[in-house]
């Protein structure tokens, strides 16, 4: 949502504010933890910022399973909370 913001933003300063605070709050998420769907948001959050995100990227093809694809994220200690 915030790159379609930022896309869209045609103020040249307030676009500059957005994107210097948004590459911040992003930077400080880099390996935290997270299932794949949130690892996989976050390195195209990076993308949309023009950063490259290693840590998180690594992370997210470690939990890529034997057939290419990834656990739905279900079972994952983030996620018991939202079930029980």
């Amino acid at each position: 949502m915030m790159a379609l913001l930022l896309e869209r933003v045609k103020d040249t300063e307030t676009n500059f504010f957005l994107h210097f605070i948004f590459r911040q709050r992003v930077q400080e998420r880099v390996g935290s933890e997270g299932d794949a769907l949130a690892l996989a948001i976050r390195v195209l959050a990076f993308v949309s910022v023009s950063i490259r995100n290693e840590t998180d990227l690594r992370m997210l093809l470690d939990l890529q399973q034997e057939d290419d694809g990834w656990e739905t994220g279900i079972n994952t200690p983030a996620r018991r909370h939202c079930i029980d």
